[in-house]
């Protein structure tokens, strides 16, 4: 391995571009690297990963470093690879419905920038003022919004990437009707930078909706507001989302939250003022019919302050470094049964668990904190629980990923779970795109 890293990328970036000395602060999963580069454009990084190839050296691509607790830890780590410099919105066509962005742009800017054309990037993903579009995209973030507009790989019309040799290619396009080829951005996105790093996107955007209002339902019990949601699935919302009373103790939008067994169902509802009125009346009535304790209507503006709340749940910047997060996903009308499982393997003295559920989608974030400032679950009372929840999600047909835990508690345990559908498949698609495991090597499904 070589041991004067300087040598091997001076020239390739400037040298206020390079980093070395103290670099805790870039650190994966508690591995440091050995240097840290944030090159000014594409050239740039595609001088970067070629040094690195051909040094052996491990790379890691960060954006706004807001999820970098996600994945297994690296197996090496010796460049971390800053992508915020590139950070230009490079194309916005309005009639066309489609924005092109370099990959250092953070998600809030581009809203920002679209919103002026009364349209938005129907991705919501979790703190969007430091969550950079690359970032979003190599992890597929998606928030309660997907139930209209899909994830990440239904949104991205064009990739731009550069490999772990450091040749940049694309795939897709700038225009929504692109039919030529292979489908690679789908490849891209969801990838975690273990196949290559994406320095440039193109997106389809939607229109602003004219009006919006959110129908907040609370319920006795967690199955009542599941029952309530699978009926209020027939109106179409673009958001649906359950929070029992621990969750939902941390919405300031919400006027009066749930409490012991309660739960709490989010509708939100958008479109034409006179149809929203319609389905607004239809989902207070199919509330009441399912035993709704109380139900509040927001109106536009409070409705807006609300969501950004429901998808920061379990990703604020004050969570605790001992947290420990586990996603599900299992079909919609089974969302009550696994929360009633996750509910039955939580340990009760002293921790405290918090559940959100995007019932329309079936994806279920469970959330354990240390209880009035006390001690936390320890890492082998995290792999021990992380056991029996899949012991338990598997039967309902569940997937349970681990998001977030300390990263001690990574030693040992397979973040991703075991036993991956198309695990061979990955492994081979890696092997032909980065046989040197330049990228990312160990974090992703299956060690890959």
């Amino acid at each position: 391995m070589p041991t004067d890293l300087l040598d091997i990328f001076t020239g390739l970036a400037d040298t206020s571009d390079i980093l070395t000395g103290d670099l805790s602060q870039y650190s994966v999963d508690g591995v440091a690297p050995r240097i840290a580069i944030a090159p000014r454009d594409v050239v740039g990084v595609s001088g970067v990963l070629r040094a690195a190839s051909a040094s052996g050296l491990a790379v890691a691509p960060v954006g706004g470093g807001t999820k970098l607790f996600l994945g297994n830890r690296p197996k090496r780590l010796d460049v971390v690879l800053g992508l915020r410099r590139l950070d230009c919105l490079l194309e916005h066509a309005p009639g066309d419905l489609t924005v092109t962005a370099q990959a250092g742009v953070t998600i809030e800017k581009l809203q920002s920038e679209v919103a002026r054309h009364g349209q938005l990037l129907p991705l919501d993903v979790p703190l969007p003022s430091h969550t950079t579009l690359g970032g979003a995209l190599a992890v597929n973030l998606t928030g309660p919004r997907r139930l209209a507009y899909g994830t990440a790989r239904d949104v991205v019309i064009g990739i731009r990437v550069v490999d772990a040799k450091g040749e940049a290619t694309k795939a897709g396009g700038r225009v929504v009707k692109n039919v030529t080829g292979y489908d690679l951005c789908k490849l891209y996105v969801g990838s975690l930078g273990t196949l290559a790093v994406i320095v440039e996107a193109s997106l389809r955007l939607a229109p602003m909706p004219l009006e919006e209002r959110t129908a907040v339902g609370i319920f006795p019990s967690i199955q009542d507001a599941c029952d309530a949601a699978l009926d209020v699935m027939r109106l179409g919302p673009r958001a649906m989302t359950m929070v029992d009373a621990r969750a939902g103790s941390k919405l300031a939008g919400l006027a009066s939250p749930p409490v012991g067994q309660q739960a709490a169902l989010m509708v939100e509802l958008t479109g034409r003022p006179a149809a929203v009125t319609r389905r607004q009346s239809d989902i207070q009535a199919t509330f009441l019919g399912r035993n709704a304790v109380s139900v509040q209507v927001l109106e536009k503006q409070e409705s807006r302050r609300l969501w950004p709340a429901v998808t920061d749940l379990g990703w604020d910047s004050q969570r605790s470094p001992q947290q420990l997060t586990v996603r599900f996903g299992v079909l919609p009308s089974r969302v009550a049964e696994l929360c009633r499982a996750v509910q039955e393997a939580s340990p009760q003295p002293g921790v405290s668990l918090g559940l959100v559920a995007h019932v329309g989608h079936g994806v279920v974030r469970a959330t354990w904190w240390p209880a009035n400032g006390g001690p936390a679950l320890d890492t082998k009372a995290m792999a021990l629980l992380v056991a029996e929840l899949r012991r338990r999600a598997t039967p309902l047909g569940s997937y349970a990923i681990v998001e977030r835990c300390p990263a001690a508690a990574k030693e040992g345990l397979d973040v991703w779970g075991e036993g991956v559908e198309g695990l061979d498949l990955m492994r081979r698609i890696k092997e032909q795109y980065d046989p040197q495991g330049t990228l990312n090597p160990g974090r992703f499904v299956g060690g890959i």
